[in-house]
């Protein structure tokens, strides 16, 4: 709907054709604010990008766990190459990925989510209340959560990775958190 409306460019064919709830990739983070904007235009809600601890809070799920839901790489809570999926396959999968201890699924591979901060080789640099690093011209932004075309180590609830804002990437896609009242 957000493509029809032409407020968010239309990826195309980027979802997995056996699953209408399989997340949507090859996104840009801008593609990922524009639809962020459009929702809170449509619902009135407030709608963004989690920062990047938020992201991490999220994932870890008030666990110590390596992976989001479990502590190895299992493939009932996480879709990567190498986490013991049986079939490969092109696309990531739908929901029927186990949950974490919060409810979500799909935390470690699927899609790799974007999130509001912009890239910092290290968290020297972020604040330590949970906002995102946000910078004027910001060319690359930051990555959680690893996809499904990723091995493992990839995956973690601490792997983090950086990409160019405005370059579609087949492994690229996100999560959108809404502010409550």
């Amino acid at each position: 709907r957000c493509a029809a409306s032409g407020t968010c460019r239309d990826p195309g064919k980027a979802q997995a054709e056996n699953s209408a709830d399989a997340p949507v990739y090859n996104l840009t983070w801008d593609d990922a604010v524009a639809y962020a904007d459009w929702l809170c235009g449509v619902t009135g809600e407030r709608y963004r990008l989690p920062s990047e601890a938020e992201w991490e809070y999220a994932a870890r799920a008030g666990t110590t766990y390596a992976f989001s839901g479990s502590n190895e790489p299992l493939p009932d809570f996480m879709d990567c190459k190498s986490c013991g999926n049986v079939a490969k396959h092109k696309v990531p999968r739908g929901l029927d990925i186990q949950p974490n201890a919060f409810g979500l699924s799909g935390m470690s591979g699927g899609v790799a989510e974007w999130v509001r901060d912009c890239w910092m080789p290290n968290y020297d640099k972020h604040p330590g209340d949970g906002q995102a690093v946000e910078t004027a011209n910001c060319p690359k932004r930051v990555l959680r959560g690893g996809s499904w075309r990723d091995d493992a180590k990839h995956v973690t609830v601490s792997s983090r990775a950086s990409y160019d804002h405005d370059v579609p990437y087949p492994n690229n896609g996100f999560r959108i958190a809404r502010d409550l009242p």
